[in-house]
């Protein structure tokens, strides 16, 4: 069925596929990978939510366990105005999921009321670089590999990859923000608890893991997207009208998939996420990225990354901006490759200018190197931001994006990326 339906999909999108066509694919996307019967679970609330010592934050918590072990996943929600997490007078109308891939932070954050954590067993050759609290801790059966113990409760609010962004997104827009993790980084990163009751050893860091499951049967993509999907759930819940998503690497690939299975995503900004697999840069990704040949019923195999970029502006009113560095000093680089990422971003243009209606993607490229959200793309997103908020009914000039390198000269565009001189207080009032 899955060769059958790949080979479907190749022919109706030469011809121009319709809407039901594209819909086909996003179900068979849902079924076949997350969730058998290809509806996503829009009714999944937090199963817990921990009490904090950090004011103005809520923990959720969701139990992932599957047919083979159990695991939980973490998320924050973090409102603009402390006050907001128990008033809803003090909610942005518009949130934003920042997830945060596969990073965990950096020494140095902002804390309050943390609690200290004790010292690391004896024996124990790790140092408390990069765990908040200094609560480090070694793997049992390795005293070199350290992980940061996550039952001291802690909240990061700055870093390298995403404190101007919670700049920007929290003090110039007013919007609030709901935090994710990929599965096994970060406060995800806890024993593995198999059905016997015993603890899966070693400790498990790296996303193949997930392999031996999926050979086994279980629809392991719902590890990696279904907490975004509840945190929208919840959201919404809270009375917030939109949630828009975005992220870097890891965090940036989530927010596209998300966004392609997930139409409530009104507006999805991922940062240095894929690139098509005819580039050849996935020679070293994760396993949420392989491709997998031979197997009908991954992921890739349904809907390519090209696909998927597409299903992520489909409906009418949708957005979706993907940003790529131009010498990005991990993956994904866009330097020698503009003819062809412009090539598919055209070819996206005109399957959804084939449709009835449509909404609008681009890709666009900033002259960085560094592999995470730089100040360029901070003034690509707050730009994004500036033109709905003053154009609601209008798609954005995607063929203008300051920074931008891809579709006009570094010069043609103004780039400023002084973003902390751009004022937004009308930024909560946004409005889907």
């Amino acid at each position: 069925m899955g060769r059958l339906f790949k080979a479907t999909l190749l022919v109706s999108a030469a011809l121009g596929a319709s809407p039901t066509d594209w819909l086909t694919v996003r179900k068979q996307l849902i079924n076949t990978t997350m969730y058998a019967g290809g509806e996503l679970p829009y009714d999944r609330m937090p199963d817990w939510m921990p009490e904090m010592n950090v004011t103005g934050v809520t923990q959720l918590v969701w139990n992932m366990s599957g047919p083979f072990f159990r695991m939980n996943a973490t998320g924050y929600h973090w409102p603009h105005d402390p006050a907001g997490t128990t008033d809803p007078s003090k909610r942005s109308q518009v949130a934003m999921i920042w997830h945060d891939g596969h990073g965990l932070g950096n020494p140095g954050h902002l804390r309050n009321d943390v609690p200290p954590c004790t010292a690391p067993e004896e024996g124990c050759q790790c140092t408390a670089t990069g765990c908040p609290g200094g609560c480090a801790r070694c793997n049992a059966t390795n005293s070199s590999d350290c992980y940061c113990d996550n039952r001291c409760q802690w909240w990061i609010v700055g870093g390298k990859s995403n404190n101007s962004f919670h700049e920007v997104a929290h003090r110039q827009w007013g919007m609030d923000l709901f935090w994710l993790f990929m599965p096994l980084r970060g406060p995800n990163w806890q024993d593995i608890i198999l059905p016997d009751g015993s603890v899966y050893e070693p400790r498990p860091y790296g996303h193949d893991w997930f392999r031996q499951w999926q050979d086994k049967g279980d629809l392991t993509m719902r590890y990696f997207l279904g907490p975004t999907i509840y945190t929208i759930n919840y959201a919404l819940s809270l009375g917030y009208k939109a949630v828009w998503v975005t992220g870097v690497s890891g965090g940036g690939w989530t927010a596209m998939a998300a966004a392609a299975i997930d139409p409530r995503i009104p507006v999805s900004l991922p940062c240095a996420d894929s690139l098509p697999w005819i580039f050849g840069a996935h020679a070293h990704g994760d396993y949420e990225q392989d491709l997998q040949r031979g197997n009908p019923d991954w992921f890739l195999s349904i809907a390519n990354f090209t696909v998927l970029y597409l299903l992520g502006a489909l409906e009418p009113g949708r957005v979706s901006m993907q940003m790529l560095h131009e010498n990005d000093e991990c993956c994904f680089h866009a330097a020698t490759r503009h003819d062809a990422i412009a090539g598919y971003t055209r070819w996206i243009w005109e399957q959804l200018a084939a449709l009835p209606e449509h909404g609008n993607h681009t890709t666009v490229v900033a002259d960085e190197s560094h592999h995470w959200f730089n100040a360029n793309e901070l003034t690509m997103v707050t730009w994004v931001h500036d033109q709905l908020l003053a154009h609601p009914a209008t798609m954005p000039r995607f063929d203008r994006v300051p920074c931008d390198i891809l579709w006009h000269g570094p010069d043609d565009v103004p780039c400023d990326s002084d973003t902390g001189a751009v004022a937004m207080p009308e930024a909560s009032l946004l409005d889907f």
